[in-house]
């Protein structure tokens, strides 16, 4: 499917490293500077984790990208049948509603194929204010664990924020 000029579709399994990659890039310039070290280990040791490859593989991380003439430009993925994971678009691309997107892709896809009726995240701190213009709420005070910096919230999914291209 197509939003735009971009192509949105599953990550295919060779195409996992370039969208980690993408993912570091994009975490280093906007994230990174307000972690201290051990955050950004925490941070690399996650997307380097050869058990999140596995799942993926395997099929238990659906990982949605976005691809700008064959380049990735965009991911997120979902874990635990309703956390998103790992929503990232490259700082070009930002504020293009790529992110809103893929999002919007994954809601539908909890809500209508597996009958959830909620969405969970732990936001960054760059990432909250786009999560709150979506509907998410926040479930708890900003966070640190391992070095991380987040904020878990939760977004009530109805048939109008779930819905996504295949499903207007």
């Amino acid at each position: 499917m197509y939003f735009g000029v971009y192509e949105i579709r599953p990550l295919k399994k060779t195409e996992w490293d370039k969208a980690m990659q993408l993912v570091w890039d994009t975490f280093m310039m906007f994230e990174a500077p307000e972690y201290e070290t051990d955050g950004i280990i925490s941070f690399r040791s996650f997307i380097k984790d050869p058990l999140l490859k596995k799942m993926f593989i395997n099929g238990g991380y659906r990982t949605l990208a976005a691809f700008d003439r064959g380049v990735v430009v965009g991911m997120a993925g979902l874990r635990k049948n309703n956390h998103l994971s790992l929503l990232f678009v490259d700082g070009e691309y930002q504020h293009k509603g790529i992110g809103s997107c893929l999002l919007r892709e994954l809601s539908s896809y909890i809500y209508h194929e597996l009958g959830q009726r909620e969405m969970t995240v732990n936001a960054s701190s760059y990432g909250r204010a786009f999560y709150e213009k979506l509907g998410f709420e926040k479930t708890s005070e900003e966070l640190k664990t391992d070095g991380i910096i987040y904020t878990p919230m939760k977004l009530i999914l109805n048939e109008t924020n779930a819905r996504g291209r295949t499903n207007r």
